[in-house]
């Protein structure tokens, strides 16, 4: 199984232990499934509210990290996936 790291708190683990994300179209999008993956570069980040929350104050690094120029995190998207959190 290959190691993932948290791009928000820097833990290490394997890929089921994390979300992973994209940028589609300018907009932050998560993966909706570990089977079906977004297209392009992408990052991981625990599944944690913790984590979630942080992540709305982390443009700069998303860009630096995907190398893009613009990213927009909706609340929305992150609330959506502390919802799906909350339900396992």
């Amino acid at each position: 199984m290959s190691i993932r790291t948290c791009l928000v708190t820097g833990k290490k683990g394997n890929s089921k232990e994390f979300y992973r994300f994209t940028v589609q179209k300018g907009k932050l999008a998560f993966d909706s499934s570990q089977r079906q993956k977004n297209s392009g570069r992408g990052g991981y980040i625990e599944k944690s509210e913790k984590a979630l929350e942080r992540l709305l104050s982390l443009e700069k690094k998303i860009k630096h990290f995907l190398k893009i120029n613009k990213v927009v995190i909706e609340k929305e998207v992150i609330e959506e996936q502390k919802f799906k959190l909350s339900s396992f």
